[in-house]
């Protein structure tokens, strides 16, 4: 069921599409109907995952450009270009993670299956 949840599927189907752009989930699961957006709020876990990814990459990389180059004109852009850079390429990742997580506990389901419709 991850693999598939990664991979942009349902967790719940593993047939329907999670994603309807880049970023944006799909409101609900085309093969089996479940809803993947139930909550506010159900989005900031991966946001901030990613920006803490975006964070160590950038931390790393200045550590190793600082210990080669010394502090140097333009390491700043480079290391802010490198924070938005990952966090945007682990993002998508991150949120197909973030849905099969919901699922395994209980927050994706079926509006007839769900356990709470107000957190």
């Amino acid at each position: 069921m991850l693999r598939a949840s990664l991979l942009g599927r349902c967790p719940v189907c593993t047939e329907g599409p999670l994603f309807a752009g880049l970023l944006e989930l799909r409101a609900t699961c085309s093969g089996c109907g479940v809803r993947f957006d139930r909550y506010e709020g159900n989005w900031l876990g991966p946001t901030v995952l990613a920006y803490g990814i975006g964070a160590a990459a950038a931390a790393a990389l200045g550590v190793i450009l600082v210990r080669s180059y010394g502090f140097f004109r333009g390491l700043t852009p480079v290391l802010v270009l490198t924070v938005v850079v990952v966090a945007m390429t682990a993002l998508r990742p991150l949120k197909a993670w973030w849905v099969w997580l919901l699922w395994t506990t209980g927050f994706v389901a079926r509006d007839d299956e769900a356990l709470h419709d107000e957190p």
